[in-house]
C-alpha cells in the first residue's frame, strides 16, 4: 500500500475497524504470533462485501505477514486455516485482491493454485490503485496442505 494512503489512516480509525471485525461472527480472523506474543501476521475473511467478487462465495479481506516473518510458512498456514473454516461454513471459493505490482504476493497465490480472474483499478480513499483479483477454488487442497505442514 502506498505510504501516502497509509499516512491518512489513524490508529483510532484502525482500532474501531478491528473492533467491528472481531465482533462480527461472520468474519474469520486468524493471527500468527511469536512465542513472545509479538504479532507476525494475520488473515481476515468472510462473505464478499464488494461486487468485485460476484459469483465467488468467500473473500479474503486481508492477508499480511510482517516482512521479518515472511517465507516461513505462516501465509500458507493462515490460508489453510481460513480454507478449513470456510469449508466448514459451506464455502467453496475464496477471492483475494492484491496490488498489481505486488509480485511476491501474486506468485505466492499462484503457487497455491489461485487463478487470476481480473485486473483493473481499485479506488482506495480516492486514490486509484492497479489491482489483480485471484480466486482459490482448491480449498480442500489448501486445507489439507495445512494439516500436512503441522503434522509431526
Amino acid at each position: 500500500m502506498p505510504c501516502h494512503i497509509l499516512a491518512r489512516t489513524t490508529l483510532a480509525e484502525q482500532t474501531a475497524k478491528w473492533r467491528i471485525t472481531l465482533a462480527d461472527p461472520s468474519r474469520i480472523v486468524f493471527v500468527a504470533s511469536t512465542h513472545e506474543g509479538e504479532l507476525a501476521g494475520f488473515i481476515v475473511a468472510g462473505k464478499p462485501t464488494e461486487k468485485l467478487f460476484e459469483g465467488i462465495d468467500g473473500h479474503i479481506a486481508a492477508l499480511y505477514i510482517l516482512q521479518a516473518f515472511q517465507r516461513r510458512g505462516l501465509g500458507r498456514r493462515l490460508l489453510g486455516a481460513v480454507a478449513q473454516d470456510w469449508i466448514a461454513r459451506g464455502g467453496t471459493s475464496l477471492a483475494i485482491g492484491v496490488l498489481a505490482q505486488n509480485q511476491p504476493a501474486r506468485l505466492f497465490y499462484e503457487s497455491l493454485g489461485a487463478r487470476l480472474v481480473s485486473t483493473g483499478t481499485y479506488e482506495w480513499d480516492g486514490f486509484p490503485l492497479d489491482d489483480a483479483i485471484y480466486v482459490f477454488e482448491n480449498l480442500a487442497e489448501i486445507a489439507e496442505g495445512l494439516l500436512l505442514q503441522i503434522t509431526p
